[in-house]
């Protein structure tokens, strides 16, 4: 019973601070004003890198993201944008790992070295099509996540009708 309350209070210690709360919460609202305020060209790629929020504690992770105006639509009055995003995956797989480890130390398990676990991948690409007065008329949102052989897909689709 003691190993429990130390795991649910080092899963709730990620619900403490209002940034960590925020950010676990609001990717939708992300999502619909992802590509507000930028000027586009089309066929034009605009590389960054940027930092994301670590859920797991400590430093965000690196993530390297390209946005793109993909097609002007005139006679439908709306554009398409894309976006692709990479999470630093060393910096991903590492934050993982030691928390992870930290939980499987609570409950006294046997936890593989660092060798031996799998590198961790997160790519997010989005497609957004924007009516000319700003609006987001649909968007799709991507997450894919992979470790060894495990793929985990979430898709959060925005329509307005």
């Amino acid at each position: 019973m003691k190993k429990r309350i130390e795991i649910i209070k080092k899963v709730e210690n990620n619900y403490l601070t209002k940034e960590n709360i925020e950010s676990g919460s609001i990717s939708d609202i992300l999502q619909f004003y992802n590509f507000h305020g930028g000027l586009y060209k089309l066929g034009e790629v605009l590389d960054a890198q940027i930092q994301l929020p670590n859920l797991y504690g400590g430093n965000p992770f690196d993530a390297d993201i390209s946005v793109w105006l993909d097609a002007i639509n005139s006679e439908d009055y709306n554009s398409v944008l894309r976006m692709t995003q990479t999470v630093n995956s060393e910096q991903l797989t590492d934050a993982t790992y030691l928390y992870l480890k930290d939980m499987t130390a609570i409950a006294d398990s046997i936890f593989p070295a660092r060798k031996d676990f799998s590198p961790l991948y997160n790519d997010t690409w989005t497609v957004s099509q924007i009516h000319e007065s700003g609006w987001v008329l649909y968007s799709v949102e991507t997450k894919e996540t992979k470790m060894g052989n495990t793929i985990n897909v979430e898709n959060m689709i925005i329509e307005i009708q």
